[in-house]
């Protein structure tokens, strides 16, 4: 079995923790030093949209990214999970 350490358990780290967790073969464990500071100082609000003319590259990731939280989240409650999660269009 092979061991992955994961420094931070923040949205990018527990994430990854998440979906690492799933493989039969990884043993993860999650180093963090306690409380966090980037979702309490975004409020929990995904909400990258500016100009896609002045910086396509960064738009695109960003959009991937707000892509992916909604799948991330559609895949927790699958697992049981229960999620408050408001999307407004």
């Amino acid at each position: 079995m092979k061991k992955v350490a994961i420094i931070g358990a923040g949205i990018v780290g527990a994430t990854a923790a998440y979906y690492l967790s799933k493989e039969s073969d990884l043993e993860v464990t999650v180093f963090d030093h306690g409380q966090g500071q980037a979702t309490k100082a975004a409020a929990g609000i995904i909400s990258p949209w500016f100009s896609k003319r002045r910086n396509k590259a960064w738009y695109k990731m960003a959009r991937l990214g707000a892509d992916f939280y909604v799948d991330l989240l559609a895949d927790l409650e699958k697992s049981g999970q229960e999620i408050d999660f408001y999307q407004r269009s």
